[in-house]
């Protein structure tokens, strides 16, 4: 494993796109590869969990953790983008806090929602947003999304300020509209902070800039060593030497971390024993099926 596997707790400021906020990873890791898992609107702000090296190769495992959240929700306006960049599109009177509070507990569990207008989604082949810009009037998808927390900060007409914990792929922007409809009204996102991505959390973050290095990276064991999905398996020398010359990986002798026993199909990440990451996949029927493996 060199240097540059691993990942990076990023605070993203507010104003740049989730893309703009790896350029300092990109200067510090030049000529490792560098990419983000779960996208921050330019608005929001809070915690991106930053892949260097292999580990972007887990991107998408990555993207599945829950998220949290506190955001500010404006009642009696709605805009078109669901955010404070749109234009105002619709006006109501606010609700009450009682009306608000009442309509909340329909939203906690699984729901169903429909994705935002202005998103990124392929609707019949291409992105939702610039059918939306177009001026298209489109049938938006629905999902199914799973609301953990739903709680009230604070209640200061017209802005609710809430914490929301949510499964991935969960829009903040449609809760917001969605709450604003069955309280009677409208309402859109005004102020977006990402708090937590599953067990990693805004406080042990960086702020980035041009001072981020290989200080701030986690190595691929301390990142993978706090995701609970993810069981360890350690190897003597013979055995990495074997993974590296493509050879097979059986469940008997190796050692898992924990007194972990995954069951097939569930993600395994394999170190030497010297805690460097040689690959990572799953078994099936006592085989390891390898999703990569470190050169």
């Amino acid at each position: 494993m060199s240097f540059a596997d691993g990942a990076i707790l990023l605070d993203k400021p507010k104003g740049i796109s989730s893309h703009s906020a790896l350029g300092a990873a990109k200067r510090a890791f030049r000529g490792a590869k560098v990419g983000h898992s779960g996208t921050l609107d330019p608005f929001a702000s809070g915690l991106l969990i930053v892949l260097v090296g292999r580990l972007t190769k887990l991107s998408d495992w990555i993207t599945q953790l829950d998220k949290t959240y506190e955001a500010i929700f404006r009642f009696g306006t709605q805009t078109d983008t669901l955010d404070p960049e749109g234009e105002v599109i619709a006006s109501a009177p606010e609700p009450s806090r009682e009306t608000i509070e009442r309509s909340m507990c329909g939203f906690v569990g699984t729901i169903q929602q429909t994705v935002p207008a202005y998103s990124a989604v392929h609707v019949d082949g291409e992105r939702a947003y610039r059918r939306a810009r177009a001026g298209e009037q489109v049938e938006l998808p629905e999902r199914t999304v799973h609301i953990r927390d739903f709680t009230i900060l604070d209640w200061t007409p017209p802005d609710l300020s809430t914490r929301i914990q949510v499964s991935s792929g969960t829009y903040i922007r449609a809760i917001a509209r969605d709450l604003g409809r069955e309280c009677g009204s409208v309402a859109h996102v005004v102020a977006l902070r990402r708090t937590a991505v599953g067990p990693f959390t805004v406080e042990q973050a960086t702020s980035g800039g041009d001072g981020l290095g290989s200080d701030h990276l986690l190595s691929a064991y301390d990142f993978l060593s706090r995701l609970s999905r993810f069981s360890r398996a350690i190897v003597d020398p013979d055995v990495a030497k074997t993974i590296r010359n493509g050879g097979l990986l059986m469940r008997t002798g190796i050692r898992f971390e924990d007194g972990a026993d995954p069951a097939d199909g569930e993600p395994v990440a394999v170190f030497s024993d010297e805690r460097r990451l040689l690959a990572v996949g799953s078994f099936e029927s006592g085989r390891f099926r390898f999703r990569f493996v470190c050169g």
